[in-house]
């Protein structure tokens, strides 16, 4: 599976006591080109003519080179509960789950 970067729009500047966000450019930024290698294979039993007494047993591989595709950046606001001050995380999500905080 080949996929080109989605498009995603950065921080320029947050301010983390009022929770201020100014914003670059609408999807100014492009997360980089990936590629990721699935494989499958199945194999068939035939115990007669019969369509009804087939078996097949498949067994799947994806991810094989094992590595983290990303597919979108979106930001969020935490804390703010104890000291009034709050944080900006970039969080970005891959085909198997998400990847806090991480270098896109």
């Amino acid at each position: 599976m080949y996929r080109t970067g989605s498009p995603y729009t950065v921080v320029e500047d947050f301010n983390t006591t009022d929770e201020d966000i100014v914003f670059g450019p609408i999807n100014g930024i492009r997360l980089n080109d990936c590629h990721r290698f699935d494989a499958s294979l199945l194999y068939r039993f035939n115990f007669s003519n019969s369509i009804a007494k087939q078996f097949v047993l498949g067994l799947s591989f994806q991810n094989i080179y094992s590595r983290q595709v990303p597919l979108s950046v979106f930001y969020r606001v935490d804390g703010g509960v104890n000291d009034g001050e709050f944080e900006l995380n970039r969080i970005r999500t891959t085909f198997f789950g998400f990847c806090a905080k991480c270098d896109t």
